[in-house]
């Protein structure tokens, strides 16, 4: 950890004065920023960065923290003019809407991939329970079949004594 030093560059304490005074302002007047949702987020752009794929959770990290960028983009946006200190450190945040909107509109709160994440999902997770259905309703054709109740009997007898 570095020691603290005091500054000698009089332009910069100056600006750092006025900064504490913006943020003394806002809290008393608009309240603390919306930062309540902000997570940790370096290790998933990294692996993003290099073409790694991120698991729902990761993205959805990434979805709410970019949705927190976007509110505090708006919050300065709304107040323009009235913490200009505050507010070019927001400037700096790249409009992040539609990389929420995406990630909201692909997983859900508790991280599940929703069927609308792909124009293909949908329909083949609809494939796919129709395919369980029938293979379950063959399966208890099959068990309450009395052309092969003779041979479940036996299996479920086998079974059962532990001779199988």
């Amino acid at each position: 950890m570095r020691a603290l030093a005091p500054g000698i560059d009089l332009d910069s304490i100056r600006a750092s004065l006025e900064e504490n005074r913006d943020g003394r302002r806002m809290l008393l007047h608009d309240g603390a920023l919306p930062l309540d949702e902000v997570k940790e987020i370096r290790e998933e752009v990294g692996k993003a960065a290099k073409g790694a794929p991120l698991s729902p959770t990761e993205l959805l990290r990434i979805g709410r923290t970019a949705r927190v960028g976007e509110r505090v983009r708006r919050f300065f946006e709304d107040r323009r003019g009235k913490y200009p200190r505050l507010a070019h450190h927001a400037n700096r945040i790249p409009p992040l809407r539609d990389l929420a909107d995406a990630v909201e509109q692909a997983i859900d709160a508790n991280g599940n991939v929703l069927d609308r994440a792909s124009d293909e999902l949908g329909p083949l997770r609809r494939q796919l329970l129709k395919m369980r259905s029938r293979l379950q309703e063959t399966a208890e054709g099959i068990l309450s079949s009395p052309r092969y109740a003779r041979h479940v009997q036996e299996t479920y007898a086998t079974v059962r004594s532990g001779a199988w």
